[in-house]
């Protein structure tokens, strides 16, 4: 079956450039403000003046979502002021993405839920600790050839001093290659290769679902009609940008019920993505997070001699490992982003099954 992919913070985010043209004018980035309580018990957020507070509330929880199905936040519709700098925190994401055109990471990512432990392990913060801990790499290159793949697997225990265990990467893991015209989906449990082959309307679409294009293929038109969103950023938050998204459509909802965007002012990409469960409540605090290290964009061309073209090869036809089956499947319908569940304790990578997964986020 075909990788449910996530986020990613999947895909959840397309956005557009500003009505006057790049090359004729440069795109300042935000500028950098104090925050400072008022009596109103607004703030001046960083960044930005008189912007609600909306990032002061206790844990990680939504913020003042509504329980209707698809109805509006309530901090919804957002004040001019928070509207402008969210428009311009969006801007400058999306003009920042069009300049990448190859996108290197490790991601490190956690996916909480309860335990089978008396009150489901609860944290003494009302949290789940973390059912596991992953590792991995993601590459990019434009326009639409990606990598995931899971290279370490961590499972809870906590019998152990340490709390947790490591499993099987080839059993736990994910693998998977997008060369923009088929998926290539690695089974290491079945040795079989599962291809998705992409129809003419779905190619260049597979990726903008999970975390994946939060990272390098933001737009801002698609983020406001996909999504409600808000400035969240907390008064600790140094040199970051956090972004709150609540989906309008089933499609993302499906995925999750809020997703956090932790933007990093160093390089105006995300440093961590937090997805919250569908089911989300302070009674289900189901949640996972992919934190981004090791960035690296557009290295320069001198560099194929130290492997660039190898790297690039990745995306091309991956063979098929000795001993393992070819299965090609033809995708008949194009591929929308977000529009399958996804299975507990699973990355929001893959799916094989069908079930339903849990969605996870940073304690």
């Amino acid at each position: 079956m075909m990788r449910s992919w996530i986020g990613l913070v999947a895909g959840l985010i397309v956005l557009c450039l500003l009505t006057i043209s790049i090359s004729a004018q440069t795109v300042q980035p935000p500028r950098n403000q104090t925050r400072q309580d008022t009596s109103s018990g607004q703030i001046v957020p960083i960044r930005q003046a008189a912007i609600p507070r909306t990032a002061a509330s206790k844990g990680n929880g939504p913020r003042g979502v509504s329980s209707a199905a698809f109805a509006a936040p309530r901090w919804f519709p957002l004040p001019p002021q928070h509207q402008a700098y969210l428009d311009e925190i969006l801007t400058y994401w999306e003009h920042h993405c069009k300049t990448i055109n190859r996108y290197e990471c490790e991601f490190l990512h956690f996916v909480y839920g309860p335990t089978r432990e008396k009150n489901g392990g609860r944290l003494k913060n009302g949290g789940y600790p973390a059912l596991e801990k992953n590792g991995g790499i993601i590459k990019y290159m434009a326009p639409d050839k990606a990598l995931y793949r899971t290279t370490s697997v961590f499972g809870y225990d906590s019998t152990l001093a340490k709390k947790y265990a490591p499993k099987d990467v080839e059993r736990f893991g994910n693998h998977w290659i997008c060369d923009g015209k088929a998926v290539f989906d690695f089974d290491y449990p079945q040795k079989k290769l599962f291809v998705d082959i992409l129809p003419p309307e779905a190619q260049g679409k597979a990726i903008d679902r999970g975390p994946m294009p939060f990272l390098f293929r933001a737009k801002k038109d698609d983020l406001h009609r996909r999504f409600w969103m808000r400035v969240i950023t907390p008064e600790h938050a140094k040199d970051e940008y956090w972004i709150e998204a609540v989906p309008k459509f089933q499609g993302d909802s499906a995925y999750f019920q809020m997703a956090h965007i932790i933007i990093a002012e160093k390089d105006y990409l995300p440093q961590a993505i937090v997805l919250f469960d569908p089911a989300y409540s302070p009674g289900n605090p189901k949640k996972q997070s992919y934190i981004f290290n090791h960035r690296k964009t557009n290295w320069s061309w001198t560099d194929a001699a130290k492997g660039l073209l190898l790297w690039q090869r990745e995306f091309y036809e991956p063979k098929t490992p000795r001993g393992w089956v070819r299965v090609e499947r033809n995708q008949q319908m194009p591929l929308p982003a977000n529009t399958r569940p996804q299975t507990a304790g699973r990355s929001i990578s893959r799916q094989r099954t069908g079930s339903s997964q849990n969605i996870g986020g940073i304690r």
